[in-house]
């Protein structure tokens, strides 16, 4: 019985150092995202979303950075038109064709890591 109970005490610290592990780096990816959207350089592509469309498991997207409109697609990822988008990691891929849209995209970013950032509503 009292080995069960140290189990018990074990496993529960076990799960409570995990979560707070999780929690910290959720809030080091929180700091790291806000520190990227008021970073000035150009070293991620990122820009507001002008168009998304779902499509054969992935989330195709548009989005404008200066004066530039590139397409990007990544795993399905809730995201909608006014969105800040940062996309850490990205590769680039030349006339890429979407069988499930029917089209060609001259150039388009495969996303494999992005961030979202939405403004508050204020």
């Amino acid at each position: 019985m009292k080995l069960l109970a140290l189990l018990l005490v074990a496993f529960s610290w076990t799960a409570h150092g995990a979560s707070q592990e999780n929690q910290q780096g959720f809030q080091v990816s929180k700091a790291l995202s806000a520190n990227a959207v008021a970073h000035n350089s150009d070293s991620y592509p990122k820009g507001t979303v002008m168009e998304t469309m779902s499509s054969g498991g992935y989330t195709y997207f548009q989005f404008k950075h200066k004066d530039q409109l590139t397409w990007a697609a990544s795993s399905p990822v809730d995201i909608k038109k006014g969105d800040h988008v940062i996309l850490m990691k990205s590769f680039p891929m030349n006339d890429f064709t979407s069988k499930s849209l029917n089209r060609t995209f001259d150039e388009l970013l495969l996303v494999s890591q992005l961030d979202v950032v939405r403004e508050s509503a204020n």
